[in-house]
C-alpha cells in the first residue's frame, strides 16, 4: 500500500462473514490502484473466534477494530473516524471488487474534480441462476446527491469528505 497518508480508506464492516471475508480482502489487496488502507471493523460478530483466525494472515495489511455490535452503519462510522485517506470506499465483507475498481473510480475524480461522489453497479454472483445486476433490480433515480443517498435513491462508493456538501435531508431531490 502507498504513502504514509493513503489516498483511499477502504471501509469494511464485518458481521458473521468469517467464511467470506478472505475473498473480500483479497479482492481489495489485488487492486491496480495501490494507494489505500483497509479498515475492518468486527461489529460484535458471533463468529469472532473464526473471524480472528481468518484475519490473522492479513493483520500486517489492515487496521482491525473490534467493537460491540452497532450494526453496519455504526461499524462504518467507527472505521470512518479512524480513516486516514482523502477518499472513502465501502466494501462489505461478503462482496468482492474487480481488480480495477478503485483505479477506475479515482480516474473519474481526476477527470472531473467537481465530482463529490461516484458509485458503480454490481453483479450478484451468489445465485448462479441470475445474471442481472444490482442496477437492473434497483436502478438509481435521478442525480446522485446527498439527499438521494439518504433516501436510498442511489448507492455510492467512494466519496471525498471534502467534496460532499451536506444538504438538508428534509425533502428528497
Amino acid at each position: 500500500m502507498g504513502s504514509t497518508r493513503p489516498k483511499i480508506s477502504v471501509i469494511m464492516p464485518a458481521y458473521n462473514t468469517a467464511k467470506l471475508i478472505a475473498a473480500s480482502l483479497d479482492s481489495a489487496l489485488q487492486q491496480s490502484f495501490p494507494d489505500f488502507e483497509i479498515i475492518v471493523v468486527n461489529d460484535g460478530s458471533p463468529d469472532t473466534a473464526e473471524l480472528d483466525e481468518v484475519l490473522a494472515p492479513y493483520l500486517q495489511k489492515i487496521v482491525y477494530i473490534k467493537q460491540q455490535n452497532k450494526r453496519a452503519a455504526g461499524a462504518r462510522n467507527t472505521a470512518i473516524r479512524q480513516a486516514q485517506g482523502e477518499f472513502l470506499a465501502f466494501l462489505d465483507s461478503d462482496d468482492i471488487w474487480f481488480p480495477d475498481h478503485l483505479r477506475s473510480q479515482m480516474e473519474l475524480f481526476a477527470e472531473d474534480p467537481a465530482l463529490g461522489l461516484v458509485y458503480c453497479n454490481c453483479f450478484a454472483f451468489a445465485d448462479p441462476n441470475r445474471n442481472d445486476t444490482f442496477m437492473d433490480r434497483c436502478p438509481s433515480q435521478g442525480l446522485a446527491t446527498f439527499n438521494a443517498l439518504i433516501v436510498e435513491h442511489t448507492n455510492c462508493l467512494p466519496w471525498s469528505e471534502d467534496r460532499v456538501q451536506p444538504q438538508s435531508a428534509s425533502s428528497p431531490e
